[in-house]
């Protein structure tokens, strides 16, 4: 049997020790749309279904869980960019202001669709989970995984089976609810050896709370969008999880 090896655009742009793991790449159109038409594809949608995707990550953040999102991203100006870019905003070429950002929308495809989601890049990689409620059984969560490449443009990645993934966001410890604990653990294994394949390319890892974390050369602050990145200021005062 053959080991084909798979087409990779933009693989500078992707962790190297990530490469070997990818089955297949979608790269969509670079519209402005991308990081919608490359969810739709995860969905088993059509490249041209991005604006379901659109719409319903717009509902999912005005929708019962308003109050965590606005917690989590803790800043009025942040939260209306984010809330701007899920309004509908045509079909014709998206400017910058309509484009998919990183670390919100992330949680709120995985959120919505109640799935794991991956963003690779060269620079900073995690992982989302869900927020809150019950998880859905392993057999149903197939993850998505996105790549992030050149500061602008996202694709749909399909990764081998049980392949490493990046450690779990920050922001998911802080802001979950405790009905989603259990999510991370299904995949411990799998962030462990992510771990020691960054060992291995001279990565530092370190520890926080007893659970491996990636030191990437990109500012754990920054907020990865497409476009130029964003300081992120974080709030280290206590977190009121209730419901206002």
């Amino acid at each position: 049997m053959h080991d084909f090896k798979v087409d990779i655009p933009h693989k500078d742009q992707i962790q190297i020790l990530m490469h070997d793991f990818i089955e297949k790449v979608t790269d969509v159109l670079g519209d402005g749309h991308c990081g919608f038409r490359a969810v739709a594809v995860l969905r088993n949608l059509t490249v041209d279904d991005h604006q379901i995707v659109w719409y319903n990550l717009y509902k999912e953040l005005a929708g019962v869980e308003n109050a965590r999102y606005r917690r989590m991203i803790n800043d009025d100006r942040r939260y209306k960019e984010v809330s701007n870019a899920l309004s509908y905003g045509g079909i014709e070429n998206a400017p910058p202001g309509k484009w998919m950002t990183m670390p919100y929308m992330g949680f709120l495809i995985a959120q919505k669709f109640n799935q794991t989601v991956v963003v690779l890049s060269i620079g900073k990689s995690e992982t989302y989970f869900p927020l809150c409620g019950p998880p859905s059984p392993p057999s149903i969560d197939p993850l998505m995984c996105l790549a992030y490449v050149n500061d602008n443009h996202f694709m749909a990645l399909d990764l081998k089976g049980d392949c490493p993934i990046p450690p779990t966001s920050a922001l998911w410890r802080r802001y979950h609810r405790e009905d989603v604990d259990t999510w991370p653990d299904r995949y411990a294994s799998r962030m462990a050896d992510y771990s020691e394949l960054s060992r291995a390319a001279g990565v530092a890892v370190i520890e926080d709370d007893e659970e491996l974390y990636i030191i990437e050369n990109l500012d754990p602050d920054e907020m990865v969008g497409s476009g130029p990145r964003v300081k992120v200021e974080v709030d280290d005062s206590p977190i009121d999880l209730s419901v206002p």
